[in-house]
Order: structure tokens, then sequence, then C-alpha cells
């Protein structure tokens, strides 16, 4: 509760995704595009407001088709697409998102659908750093607690260790509370 208090006090998990938006999309003219034909994603890139905090893969490619290319009808069309990626700069989002509309069936759909995928998997794998920055919370909240406290967790377990009443009523107190907990859970 206190890391997801933390988290959302300092707006973590919107910044973190912005920042990994940003690694992904390495292209600066195809990230002003996105952000003006999507307020969700202006949302996300613009630092100066609340950050949102999640994108559906699904909308974000959809977002990005439709970012790279719209046929004279007003759709985004394969060619379109294909074009658009091709006057893209030299940059990583380049790269894959050519690898990925020569890899498969020429529809937009197809291409959406392995473009969701590809941002789905990629954003997980780029929040890592989200996941870390928790651990470090949660460690300085538990040292926080243990100096607060006075813990000493040495002392503690040498005396759990050594005094066989003291153990039997710690196990005892904690199987209630977890048959306690788990019927509370059930009902």
């Amino acid at each position: 509760v206190a890391n997801e208090f933390i988290a959302q006090l300092l707006q973590m998990r919107g910044k973190d995704l912005a920042k990994q938006l940003t690694k992904l999309i390495d292209e600066p003219h195809l990230r002003e595009k996105l952000k003006r034909g999507s307020p969700a994603l202006k949302a996300i890139f613009d630092s100066d407001k609340k950050v949102g905090s999640y994108i559906d893969p699904n909308v974000f490619a959809q977002q990005l088709a439709g970012a790279l290319g719209t046929g004279a009808q007003g759709l985004a069309v394969m060619d379109d697409i294909l074009k658009g990626i091709s006057v893209l700069p030299d940059s990583s989002i380049k790269h894959q998102l050519l690898a990925i509309a020569r890899t498969g069936p020429d529809k937009v759909e197809r291409f959406v659908e392995r473009v969701s995928i590809w941002a789905d998997s990629s954003l997980t794998m780029l929040g890592e750093g989200y996941k870390q920055n928790l651990q470090l919370i949660s460690f300085l909240i538990g040292l926080v607690v243990a100096v607060v406290f006075n813990l000493d967790t040495l002392m503690l377990t040498s005396r759990l260790y050594q005094d066989n009443a003291l153990r039997q009523s710690t196990v005892a107190i904690a199987i209630e509370l977890t048959e306690k907990t788990s019927n509370e859970v059930i009902d």
C-alpha cells in the first residue's frame, strides 16, 4: 500500500511509461505526429501535465499505423504505411516496423496486430526500471520501519531459535492469523 501511495504521489508509473515510449519511438518526428493525432499519447508525452500510466497496445498500434500513412480515402493502407516507414530517418523504430511489415500478410489489420504484440512485449521488458524503483522503495520503507520500531532481526531470530516456547506461540499466532485472513478472503 505504501509503495502504491508513493508511486502515485510521484507519478512514477506514468513517467516511466513516457520514458519507455520515448525509447520505443526513438524518432522525434513520429513521436510528434503521434502526439498530435492522439490525446492519450499527448498526455503521456507531455511532462508538464499529469501523466497517464497506461496505454492499450492495440490503440497504440492503431495510432502508429494511422500516423505512418493514410490513403487517398483517409484510411491507412499497407502501401502508404510502408512508404511512411521508409521515409523515416534511420532509427530503431524504423527497422522494427519494417521487419514487422515485411514478415506477414499485406493487410493493415495483421500489421496492427503484430505491432500491438511487439509494443506490449517491448513495454513489458522496458518496465524493469519501474519494478526496480518499487523494490528500492520497499527496501527503504522496511529500513525505516526497522529503525523506527528498533527492530533487531538478528536478536529476534536468535531469541526465536533458542526459546522453544516463544517459537511455538509465535507459530500459533501466525497460523491463527493466516486462517482468519483466509476465511475473510473466502467470505
